[in-house]
């Protein structure tokens, strides 16, 4: 009788141990998967938005240094992110989802209102292009 009940009891430990390893994967690949969709990554926690918004800001930098007092309404000018590197506003950018691979792009911007307007474009290599991402721009 006590070897029934111990067997019972292993049976219900290894259920246990089974059920945690199936929630444990579960919960893995959801995690994986829900970065996957919003262009996250493992690496820093930085998605691609985020490194479309600091190209954006350098570009910024950039233009509050070279253009902007020359800019009239409806002027339009892209800087690319090897410029904003020559200048230092820039360090170079790594791909937010393989660190051997870094990015190209560049910044449409346009004054409008009196207000300049960016438009970030990055290329990430195969992992990863800004919609409307021009390749003229791809760096030689």
């Amino acid at each position: 009788m006590n070897n029934k009940g111990a067997l019972e009891l292993k049976q219900v430990f290894l259920f246990i141990a089974i059920m945690c390893l199936c929630i444990l994967i579960t919960m893995i690949m959801y995690n994986k998967t829900v970065k996957d969709i919003f262009g996250g990554t493992e690496m820093n926690g930085l998605t691609y938005k985020d490194t479309e918004d600091k190209i954006s800001k350098a570009a910024e930098e950039y233009t509050f240094n070279h253009n902007r007092r020359n800019m009239e309404n409806g002027d339009k000018d892209t800087v690319t992110i090897e410029t904003l590197q020559d200048e230092g506003i820039l360090d170079i950018i790594i791909d937010p989802k393989d660190k051997d691979t870094t990015c190209t792009g560049y910044v449409d911007f346009k004054m409008r209102n009196n207000e300049i307007t960016y438009n970030p474009y990055i290329k990430c290599g195969n992992n990863y292009h800004t919609k409307g991402y021009n390749a003229n721009y791809d760096a030689e």
